[in-house]
């Protein structure tokens, strides 16, 4: 009988230990999953800072073929009335690269501020790159630094989140053009200009793909 007492006290002491560690482990698992979701809400917050703090100079970079457009079809319609239907040609050719400019950068934006995907894939370094480039040139322009794209001829691929990236590439592109602009002054007969440089570059060794950000500031 003591024995019998004894085997059923450890198993309820056992009883409550299992449902005590059963709580624990779905505590953890409620965790976890809140730190995903904040990971990915600081990820997406981060992104749209960024966008933000490009704000005005991807304003410019809508505004200018904006106005090209319209000096394009302003003379188109002069150039019609004087029956110069080639030239109207030729303006109209403009009008529509300057449309798929602006798609193009568009379209790169909403991708980018767009809630990022979880799910790994393999994706061309080139696209991941292109995107980054597209996002970052008006910041260049505007702090006067040339970005030089070294990594073209490249076709390497890599596993991971297209979105994720990207938003490192901008990262320290941007903090590349930072540390660029105001840097590398040249001497010229006109007086001192801003010669900023940002080059990216790609290689990859083994299963290990590097790809290199350098600047002269």
């Amino acid at each position: 009988l003591r024995l019998e007492r004894l085997v059923k006290q450890r198993t309820r002491d056992l009883s409550e230990t299992n449902a005590s560690l059963q709580q624990e482990i779905e505590e953890r698992k409620l965790t976890e999953a809140k730190l995903v979701t904040t990971q990915k809400e600081l990820v997406h917050t981060a992104k749209l800072a960024v966008i933000g703090q490009m704000s005005t100079t991807l304003s410019h970079e809508f505004n200018q073929p904006l106005a090209a457009m319209r000096t394009y079809a302003e003379n188109a319609g002069k150039l019609q009335a004087l029956k110069k239907f080639e030239s109207v040609s030729e303006n109209l050719t403009r009008i529509v690269a300057q449309i798929d400019r602006m798609g193009d950068l568009s379209k790169t934006l909403m991708s980018f501020a767009r809630k990022p995907e979880t799910n790994v894939k393999t994706l061309p370094v080139r696209l991941c790159i292109d995107e980054a480039l597209m996002l970052v040139t008006p910041r260049a322009k505007k702090f006067k630094a040339v970005l030089e794209d070294c990594a073209h001829d490249e076709d390497i691929w890599l596993s991971g989140v297209q979105v994720q990236v990207t938003q490192v590439l901008v990262n320290i592109l941007n903090n590349a053009i930072d540390a660029a602009a105001g840097e590398g002054l040249v001497e010229f007969p006109t007086g001192r200009e801003i010669s900023g440089k940002v080059q990216i570059r790609c290689a990859q060794q083994a299963d290990i793909v590097h790809i290199e950000v350098h600047d002269n500031g």
